[in-house]
């Protein structure tokens, strides 16, 4: 790059100065700027820029030496002499002799004797050697400065031809770098043309295989949710099966033996089934994954949908038996060890059960016969102890033609022959099973038993236990009593269940508890006297397990290890309203109620009146002799009437297990113009009295009362029957 010609004035804009300026403020303004240069030169990240800015200071100092050499010349033409003219020298004289300090005193001139005109002279030519001194010792300093600015010139140019020199090396570099450069973007371009036309290709490519690859997704997908609804068939089937059975039940809730006992088990374990079966297909880990993939798709991301599709693909074939897994656990196997429990159904019943549940059958009976083929070793000895364990559901679930049982009942089968006077009555086992109906024959494991009680219309129940040996056949019978109605005023005793009622004569007493009572409650009181007008029946006892079987077909307690005298609990107060309609109806079938009355439970003012029993305090009596509660309950319920009764004959009225009423619950007693106390006619709640096997002693009082919702059932909740003239 070549410096642009220089002038005076383009030096002064150069260095940024007035023409004006004095040489000291543009040697400051110079050293200034050139500073400034050679720091932006030393910090350049680039030769161009190092370059412009060696060339900018090379300008800027050739601008300060030119302003320099001008600043000289103008000294040096200033200092130039000039000889005065011959009339300035005359005027000169005459000012001197006019009045000069040199001719003032005419004395010293005529004391020296020298002519004026020889001094005038004299004083002339001293001037002139002077002048032509001065004029002499000018020039050689003028020469002399004027050889100074040619060498500093010819320096400055030779720096400057220097310093071109570089800057012409350095353009031609990077003339070579830039054409260099030039060839690699070429070359780069070329590249990169090359580059996107294979990319275009790759492109092309990828798409089409994107295409194919979400072709074979959708196909994939439908495909999946086609496996996914083909095992949400499962769950279709265990629906219709619950509608079906849902419909038996209603149809043979007014019967009583095993096809409603075995309906309703089923019924019970089906729903529980289908529950898994909902939240298991609503929350399958395929959903998920095929969720992902419908929404990948539309995203134009095949290849993601693809992998959340094979996902998929392995969640539904992960979990595809787990749903006919969790049947046998959830229905099958329970309903099998139900089944094959103590006790026994007709053959009919079985031949059911092999219908409906074919596959748990078929689990069940593999798993009993692998568990008995030592049977076929005829010379084993001793067979092991468990042999009737298995032997017996073998013989209820596979049936009395399966082939292996042919082969191994003979060595352990008796039967037994029941029969009753009068005949045709239904038999039930210690279980509360059905078993048919006199006469009736049952076919038993050596050694084995059979108890049986017989129930017939108008006829008091009879119990028998059979026991038969290898190929023994015995024949028991059984007479049955003709039972009679219930009469005012006398106990009675309801056929076919053996549940002893107690008549409770009409009276009035004070219902509540008084404001001293120790632990009372507010919905006690206040106090109110109450009159009951009629005469009704109340259970001796609290509804055994026993009597509920013989009605109900089933046992829904907790405790059935107490046995069947113990009370019957974990019943809402909906089942217990259900029994009572039950024993109605049967009962009024048989001609054995009093008209206008029923089997009903209890009001409040009926179980209250008979509670006390004639007493005013908390308890009808000593409570530790009357009632089990948490001083002595022992954590589970326990068999009815161990402890005293009240004095109406009545047992168990405080603690064993809470008793539904029939009332509705209201804060405080109502009762009607005549004194008979008055139920609300609507509500929440139901009331429960008597406490429990785990209540304090303070919640067994005869005034407590318990408000829970009709639809609550637990194992401290059971009920008492009552024959009243009030309809449930």
């Amino acid at each position: 790059m070549s410096l642009p010609p220089l002038t005076l004035d383009r030096a002064l804009e150069i260095l940024g100065v007035d023409a004006g300026a004095t040489r000291e403020e543009r040697r400051r303004l110079f050293y200034k700027k050139r500073s400034l240069l050679k720091r932006k030169q030393h910090l350049a990240i680039t030769p161009g820029l190092r370059a412009k800015y060696r060339l900018a200071i090379a300008e800027l100092t050739l601008a300060f030496e030119a302003l320099e050499l001008a600043s000289t010349e103008q000294d040096l033409e200033s200092l130039e002499v000039t000889i005065p003219a011959r009339a300035e020298l005359d005027g000169t004289v005459a000012k001197l002799r006019a009045g000069g300090p040199l001719f003032r005193s005419r004395g010293w001139l005529k004391r020296t004797r020298i002519g004026l005109k020889p001094l005038i002279l004299c004083a002339f030519f001293a001037c002139a050697a002077t002048g032509v001194v001065i004029a002499g010792l000018a020039w050689r300093a003028l020469e002399r400065d004027r050889a100074e600015a040619s060498r500093v010139a010819a320096e400055l140019q030779a720096q400057t031809a220097r310093e071109l020199t570089v800057q012409i090396a350095e353009q031609a570099r990077l003339a070579a770098l830039a054409k260099e450069a030039a060839a690699v973007r070429e070359a780069k371009e070329e590249r990169l043309r090359r580059e996107a036309e294979a990319s275009e290709a790759i492109r092309r490519q990828e798409d089409e295989r994107r295409k194919g690859v979400e072709r074979q997704a959708r196909l994939r997908l439908v495909q999946e949710e086609t496996k996914l609804e083909t095992a949400l068939s499962a769950l279709r089937d265990v629906e219709a099966a619950l509608a079906s059975l849902q419909t038996a039940v209603r149809t043979l809730e007014s019967e009583a033996g095993w096809p409603l006992e075995w309906s309703r088990r089923r019924l019970e374990r089906m729903e529980m089934h289908a529950a898994w079966l909902r939240t298991f297909f609503a929350q399958h880990p395929a959903r998920t994954h095929l969720r992902a993939a419908t929404q990948l798709l539309p995203a134009n991301d095949p290849d993601g949908a693809w992998v959340e599709i094979q996902h998929a693909s392995d969640a539904i074939a992960l979990h595809a038996i787990e749903p006919e897994e969790r049947r046998y656990l959830d229905v099958g196997r329970p309903l099998m060890e139900w089944l094959t429990g103590p006790g026994d159904w007709p053959e009919a019943a079985y031949a059911r059960v092999r219908a409906d549940e074919p596959r748990a059958v078929e689990r069940a009976v593999a798993q009993l016969k692998a568990e008995l083929a030592y049977l076929d070793d005829r010379s084993r000895s001793p067979i092991p102890s468990d042999w009737r364990d298995r032997l017996v559901p073998l013989r209820k679930l596979a049936g009395a033609t399966d082939a292996a049982f042919l082969r191994w009942q003979p060595r352990f089968v008796g039967a037994v022959r029941v029969t009753s006077v009068p005949s045709g009555a239904a038999l039930v086992d210690e279980n509360g099973m059905a078993m048919g109906t006199t006469p009736a024959r049952f076919e038993l494991m050596r050694g084995g038993s059979l108890s049986l009680t017989a129930f017939r219309k108008g006829f008091t129940p009879a119990s028998v236990t059979a026991t038969v040996g290898l190929d023994d056949e015995r024949e028991v019978g059984l007479v049955l009593d003709e039972i009679p109605t219930p009469r005012a005023g006398r106990p009675y005793t309801i056929p076919g269940l053996g549940l002893g009622l107690v008549w409770i004569a009409p009276g009035t007493f004070i219902m509540g508890s008084p404001s001293t009572e120790a632990a009372r409650a507010p919905d006690e009181g206040p106090p109110v006297s109450v009159s009951l007008t009629h005469g009704y029946w109340l259970g001796k006892y609290e509804v055994t397990q026993g009597e509920w079987v013989a009605l109900m077909g089933n046992n829904p307690s907790h405790f059935k290890t107490i046995g069947l005298n113990g009370p019957v609990e974990t019943v809402s107060w909906r089942e217990a309203n259900e029994f009572c309609r039950r024993l109605t109806e049967r009962e009024r079938a048989s001609d054995r109620l009093p008209p206008g009355y029923s089997y009903t439970l209890p009001t409040e003012a009926q179980w209250e009146y008979a509670c006390r029993a004639g007493s005013r305090g908390a308890y009808s009596g000593e409570l530790d002799a009357m009632g089990w509660y948490n001083a002595d309950g022992e954590d589970m319920s326990h068999v009815v009437g161990q402890k005293a009764a009240n004095a109406w004959g009545l047992y168990d009225m405080h603690g064993n297990v809470w008793e539904w009423c029939l009332d509705w619950y209201a804060d405080g007693y109502r009762k009607d113009a005549n004194g008979a106390a008055v139920s609300p006619a609507k509500g929440s709640y139901r009331v429960s009295r008597g406490g429990s096997w785990n209540c304090p002693a303070e919640n067994c009082r005869s005034a407590l009362r318990r408000w829970l919702s009709p639809a609550d059932r637990g194992n401290r909740l059971g009920f008492r029957l009552a024959l009243s003239p009030v309809k449930p």
